[in-house]
């Protein structure tokens, strides 16, 4: 059986030797990024583009439905509404010296 190696420290890339780390500069300098195929190219560009369509047409629902809404709210409020929070806006002006 072949003997057990000495125990030391445990090697880490940090603890690597100025050989390891010559190498490792060396091999992240020349690796090339792969080239993307047209196609691939291509079809990622028609779904970010249709993704970005969707977020705007999202948007722009959301808003639509939040205007319809703040218009419902508007017709339903009563004059007693109306008054208490011209009332609640009045009281919060004052406590903030602003009347």
């Amino acid at each position: 059986m072949p003997a057990a190696p000495a125990p030391g420290p445990v090697r880490t890339r940090e603890s690597g030797s100025a050989g390891y780390h010559r190498a490792l500069e060396a091999h992240r300098a020349v690796r090339a990024e792969r080239p993307t195929a047209p196609a691939v190219a291509a079809a990622i560009a028609r779904q970010d583009r249709a993704l970005r369509e969707q977020r705007e047409a999202a948007v722009t629902d959301v808003r639509a439905d939040l205007e319809d809404l703040r218009e419902r709210a508007r017709q339903r409020a009563s004059p007693v509404d109306a008054s208490h929070t011209r009332a609640l806006r009045r009281l919060a002006d004052e406590r903030a010296g602003r009347v």
